[in-house]
């Protein structure tokens, strides 16, 4: 999948996710990915999307940020699975000072993630509480999920 052409839902997660290279997937290309492959009624594993998002992580906090304003259908089982994918990419790497430093836990959680808060499924809340989060940190988190369970 060398050049792509921009007919990028033409193909599915699970082609991508076996591909050699990835390179010439940008910040756009994967947030546009996002929209439709979460929007259709997507019966992609878990597994599938990690891969193809470890494949693509160089570009994913940037499409992340561009899809802070979107929302996701939370019915569909893809958004949920896609967040776990998510939290083992990247969340389990996060360091002590990430954790314990509002500002930052407020731009993933407020920002990069809101799209998928309304999913959040029972592992991936689990595993939020198994990190050492400050208390300030910890009410951020709090806050980022009563308001997305408002809106």
């Amino acid at each position: 999948m060398g050049k792509m052409s921009g007919a990028y839902c033409n193909f599915s997660i699970k082609e991508y996710a076996c591909a050699s290279s990835l390179s010439a997937i940008t910040a756009g290309n994967l947030a546009e990915l996002f929209k439709c492959k979460l929007s259709a009624n997507s019966t992609v594993s878990r597994s599938v999307w990690k891969l193809f998002l470890s494949k693509t992580s160089l570009v994913l906090d940037a499409a992340l940020d561009q899809l802070s304003n979107t929302t996701f259908d939370p019915i569909g089982p893809a958004v949920s699975l896609v967040l776990d994918a998510i939290g083992e990419i990247r969340l389990d790497t996060f360091s002590q000072a990430n954790l314990i430093n509002p500002a930052f836990i407020q731009h993933w959680f407020n920002s990069r993630l809101r799209p998928f808060l309304s999913s959040a499924s029972v592992d991936f809340l689990s595993c939020l509480s198994t990190k050492n989060y400050s208390c300030v940190t910890y009410q951020s988190l709090y806050v980022s999920k009563e308001t997305t369970i408002d809106q």
